[in-house]
C-alpha cells in the first residue's frame, strides 16, 4: 500500500513535523510512505506515487482542499488528521472570521467527503463526534505526545487502519473477473431447474484468490444477496470466506433493505396509483405484481437505493410467475414504463443470465441502461 502524507512544511523541532517524521518511519515498515509538502509539485508527486491513501495534516488552508480533490479525483483515499485545528476552542476563539467564511467555502465539505477522520485522543474523537461534519473517525495514539504507546502498536494500529480502509473502498478494486463470477453465483443460487454454467465462468469461480472472494462476499452483503451467492457456491461445491469479523465503516449510501414490494406502489403520487388501478385486473395477479415491482424498481433506482435483491425478485417473478407475456407488454406500456421495463429485462438477462425463452420482452441495451447499471455499480 502506498501512503501519501500533506502537510503545509516540514519544520525541524515542530511537534507536528516531527510526529509525521516519525509516521512515516515507522510506518514504511508496512507500506510505501512518503510526505508532500506545500511548495513541493503535488499534482507531478500524486501522478507519479499513485497513492492509496493520501493523509492530510492541515485541514484550514484552501490548498488542502484543493488537493483532496485531486486526490479524490485520482481514486485514492483521502484521510484528514485535523490535529486538534477542529476544535470547539480553535474554531471559535482563533480568527473566529476567517474559519468561519472558510468552513462555509469549503472547509465543512472537505471534511464531509473524506474517507475518514484519523486523531491521535479520544478526547479529540469525541469533540469531532459532537461536531456531526463526518462519523468516521478513528484514534491512533501518536508516540511522539503519548511515550507509553511504542512503535510496534502503532504499527499494528495503523496496519489495521489501512485495511478498515481499503475494506471499505472494496468496490473500487473489484474486477470484472470478480463482476461476472458474481452473477455466475447469482445464477448457481436463484436457478429453480437445471443450472448450466459455461466452463470459462467455471474455471473462474474455481480460479479465485482469498482476497477477490473477500471482496465478493463484502459486496453480496451490501446487496443483501450473501445468502443467493452461498447457496449458488454450496451447488457449485465452493466455499465462501466468513466476512463477519471484517471491520469497515458503515456505507454512506446504503441501499433500500428487503424484498421488492409486489402488492402496493411505494410512491406518493395519487396518479400513477390509480392510473394502475384503472389499468389492471383483478384475475391479472401476476401481472399486477410484475407492473408493481417495475414501478417500485424505476422510483428505487432514481433514488439509487436499487440492490441487487431487487433485481432477483425481479428474475423469480419474471421467470417462475404464470403470466400472458402480451398482456404484460400492453399493461406496460400502458403505464409507460416498457421501455424501462426492456432495460431491466436486458440487465437480467446479463446479470443473472435469464434465458431468452423466458424473457417476456424484447431486451433493450442502450445508455440508459449502462445508467442503471452503474448506479447498481455493476459496470
Amino acid at each position: 500500500m502506498r501512503i501519501l502524507h500533506y502537510i503545509d512544511k516540514i519544520e525541524p523541532g515542530n511537534l507536528l513535523s516531527d510526529h509525521l517524521l516519525h509516521q512515516v518511519e515507522i510506518e514504511n515498515s508496512i507500506a510505501n510512505s512518503k510526505i508532500a509538502c506545500r511548495k513541493d509539485k503535488f499534482s507531478k508527486i500524486l501522478k507519479e506515487f499513485q497513492p492509496d491513501i493520501v493523509n492530510i495534516h492541515t485541514c484550514w488552508q484552501h490548498a488542502s482542499a484543493r488537493r483532496a480533490n485531486r486526490a479524490r479525483s485520482q481514486g485514492a483515499a483521502v484521510i484528514i488528521s485535523p490535529h486538534w485545528e477542529l476544535s470547539e476552542l480553535s474554531r471559535t476563539t482563533e480568527r473566529y472570521i476567517s474559519k468561519f467564511f472558510k468552513t462555509q467555502l469549503y472547509q465543512r465539505r472537505m471534511i464531509r467527503q473524506a474517507d475518514a477522520l484519523l486523531v491521535s485522543s479520544e478526547h479529540e474523537r469525541t469533540q469531532l463526534h459532537k461536531l456531526g461534519w463526518n462519523k468516521r473517525i478513528d484514534v491512533i495514539p501518536a508516540p511522539v505526545f503519548h511515550h507509553h504507546i511504542s512503535d510496534k502498536e502503532t504499527i499494528e494500529q495503523l496496519a489495521a487502519f489501512q485495511q478498515k480502509i481499503s475494506d471499505t473502498r472494496y468496490r473500487l478494486s473489484m474486477t470484472p473477473k470478480e463482476l461476472q463470477a458474481v452473477t455466475s453465483l447469482l445464477h448457481a443460487g436463484i436457478i429453480e431447474s437445471e443450472m448450466k454454467l459455461d466452463e470459462n465462468r467455471l474455471k473462474t469461480l474455481r480460479n479465485l484468490l482469498p482476497d477477490q472472494w473477500k471482496r465478493i462476499m463484502l459486496f453480496a452483503a451490501d446487496e443483501e444477496i450473501a445468502d443467493i451467492i452461498a447457496l449458488g457456491a454450496h451447488r457449485l461445491h465452493l466455499q465462501t470466506p466468513d466476512i463477519t469479523r471484517v471491520n469497515r465503516y458503515p456505507l454512506r449510501h446504503s441501499k433500500q433493505r428487503g424484498s421488492l414490494n409486489d402488492e402496493s406502489l411505494n410512491i406518493e403520487n395519487p396518479f400513477i396509483k390509480e392510473r394502475l388501478e384503472d389499468i389492471t385486473l383483478d384475475h391479472e395477479t401476476n401481472i399486477n405484481s410484475i407492473a408493481t415491482m417495475l414501478i417500485n424498481a424505476k422510483r428505487l433506482i432514481r433514488k439509487r437505493r436499487f440492490s441487487l435483491r431487487h433485481l432477483c425478485d425481479l428474475y423469480r417473478a419474471v421467470r417462475y410467475l404464470d403470466y400472458d407475456e402480451y398482456r404484460l407488454k400492453k399493461t406496460l406500456s400502458k403505464m409507460m414504463i416498457l421501455r424501462f421495463a426492456q432495460r431491466i429485462t436486458s440487465i437480467l438477462a446479463s446479470e443473472l443470465l435469464l434465458e431468452e425463452g423466458f424473457m417476456p420482452l424484447i431486451p433493450r441495451n442502450d445508455r440508459k441502461t449502462t445508467h442503471i447499471k452503474r448506479i447498481m455499480s455493476i459496470v
